[in-house]
Order: C-alpha cells, then sequence, then structure tokens
C-alpha cells in the first residue's frame, strides 16, 4: 500500500517509539530471546546442536554437583555351604557281602572203639572192579579209622567207606593223613546217591594221589568226563591236616586247615563245574591205582599204605 505524505511519518515513529519500549521491557526481564537448545537435541529445523567441546585438560566450570539419587542397600542372605560334590571315579558299585551261613550239625564220628559203626557207614566190597577194595581193608583202632592198601592173596587190593546221610549242600569236615607209598591215592570226597557219574557230579575234597604225600589236590567233576578241573593244594599230607568243603548252590568253597585253598566259580572256572541235581554223601577211599594221575608201585613203596582218619563232621545248612 502506498502511504502519502505526513501521516506515513507519524506511522513509522510511532512503530519505532513501541519497538524501543519492548527493548526496553525486555532488557528489564533479562530476556534475550528463545535460548539456545540443550546439547545434544534437536533444533526446530530438526539438526541436532552437538556438545559443547572442551579443552584438553580443562576442566568444565563448576556447577552444583550432581548427585544420583541413593539405591537402597542390597541385602545378601548367606546360606549354609553346600556339602563338597565327591569326584567321579571308575570305582564299581559297592556290594553287599553275603550273609554269613549258619551250619547245624547232622553226624559226627570220632572212629573210637574197635569196630566201624555200620549204622553210620557203608563198607565197599568189590575184589574184582576198576579199583579193587575189600571188607578187610577197614579197621577201626587206637581212635581213628584205617583204610589199609597191600597185596592180598596175591592181589593188589584197598577199600573204603560211605556215610549213610546223603543231603543237597551242606559242609563237610575230615582230619587225615597219608602214608607215604607210591601206588594209592588217599580221597576224602562227596558222591550223588543217584550214582548218576558224571551227570551228578563228584567234589573231591581232597585227592592225595603221589606217593611223596607233599601235594593233594581239590577236584571238581559235573555233567560230562570233560568238564572237571582241579586245584593244587601244597602240604605235607603224612602229618594231620583238617580239610572241608562247603557246598552251596552255585559255589563250592575248599578248606585246609580253616584256609581257603579254592573257590567255584571263579575267573578260571565256570558255575558249570558246580553239582547241584542229586544229593551227595561223604566217601572215603584209599584208591589202588598205576597210571598217570597215580604212579604205581614201585620198590620204595611199603608193604601196606594206610589211610588215616582221626574224625568226621557233617553239617547242614541252619
Amino acid at each position: 500500500m502506498a502511504v502519502h505524505g505526513k501521516p506515513l511519518l507519524r506511522v513509522a515513529a510511532m512503530i519505532t517509539v513501541n519497538a524501543l519500549a519492548v527493548a526496553m521491557l525486555l532488557a528489564c526481564s533479562g530476556i534475550r530471546g528463545n535460548p539456545d537448545p540443550p546439547a545434544g537435541t534437536a533444533t526446530s529445523d530438526g539438526s541436532a546442536v552437538p556438545p559443547t567441546p572442551t579443552d584438553a585438560g580443562a576442566s568444565a566450570p563448576a556447577g552444583p554437583p550432581t548427585t544420583a539419587p541413593a539405591s537402597p542397600p542390597t541385602t545378601v542372605t548367606s546360606s549354609p555351604p553346600a556339602p563338597p560334590v565327591p569326584p567321579k571315579t571308575s570305582r564299581p558299585p559297592e556290594q553287599s557281602s553275603p550273609a554269613p551261613v549258619r551250619w547245624s550239625l547232622v553226624q559226627s564220628d570220632e572212629f573210637n572203639g574197635t569196630a566201624l559203626d555200620t549204622g553210620k557207614w557203608g563198607v565197599y566190597h568189590d575184589p574184582y572192579g576198576n579199583h579193587p577194595r575189600v571188607r578187610e581193608a577197614v579197621a577201626v583202632r587206637d581212635g581213628e579209622l584205617r583204610i589199609t592198601g597191600a597185596i592180598r592173596d596175591g592181589r593188589d587190593v584197598s577199600g573204603g567207606i560211605a556215610s549213610r546221610v546223603n543231603q543237597l549242600y551242606g559242609r563237610w569236615e575230615v582230619r587225615l593223613r597219608v602214608d607215604r607209598g607210591a601206588g594209592y591215592n588217599g580221597v576224602a570226597l562227596l558222591w550223588p546217591k543217584s550214582e548218576q557219574w558224571p551227570e551228578d557230579g563228584e567234589i573231591n575234597m581232597i585227592e592225595v594221589n603221589k606217593g611223596e604225600r607233599a601235594t593233594g589236590l581239590n577236584y571238581l567233576h559235573n555233567k560230562t568226563k570233560t568238564n572237571k578241573q582241579d586245584q593244587l593244594v601244597r602240604a605235607d599230607f603224612t602229618s594231620w591236616h583238617t580239610v572241608a568243603v562247603d557246598w552251596l548252590p552255585g559255589r563250592v568253597i575248599f578248606y585246609l586247615d580253616g584256609r581257603q585253598t579254592w573257590s567255584v566259580p571263579n575267573a578260571t572256572a565256570s558255575a558249570s563245574l558246580v553239582p547241584s541235581t542229586s544229593p551227595m554223601h561223604l566217601a572215603l577211599q584209599l584208591d589202588k591205582g598205576c597210571d598217570s594221575f597215580t604212579p604205581c608201585r614201585d620198590g620204595g613203596t611199603p608193604a601196606e599204605v594206610t589211610l588215616h582218619v582221626d574224625w568226621i563232621k557233617i553239617y547242614a545248612r541252619a
């Protein structure tokens, strides 16, 4: 719009006066226009205002300390220490030991008197068998049983007896000794009542088969003629020794003078060797022999060779 003459000058003067008045008011109130936006915030045109740099080593102007609000104290509740974890090992888990076997005495014989108690024993008599035996070879005297091998009526014969107690499993003990002399095998064994051998097995508590009597054998035989195994036992069998056997389901344990000499099954002898199908009885024998197992009579063999038995005991499980 065009302004002509003096009225336009008055308008300009009025604007000037008003502008001065506003400027004075602003000066009095300390406001110098819009304050700078805080560092790092966006301006009205969308650009960011960078923070004001400070010189290296220079400290920022002092101001009131900024204190972060205090956090509540952290309470730690202590628990009892956990027990230590044992290290893992490769040891197999422990197995409980079987309960000890309790035995009840069934029969004993100390061979006192002058004759064998035939209520307890049967006497072998088979003069022409593979191991010829006769009644005359068996005697009781001086508190012991004696089974003697000798040449009788021109024939080399010996003898034996069998207990009348038959039982499936148990414990048997025999105190014995054997005279020196090749040609005879002193034996304490368990034989099946069924008389089925080898199907029902055989348990030889001790076989003293060599003439010098410096060794004996624990022996097992079961099911077949080839299923057999023995364990060498070293002792002077011309002196008194107590042999024993525990026959248990699935296991047979042999002893000499209270010391275990063999237990089956083990790492080299299987449970198939353990008889289980027939009751058995104790047999005491002096078997005449002449082979690789029992060396033949020779010039050093006395006229008589005797198996001596001091006593026997038979037990069943209580």
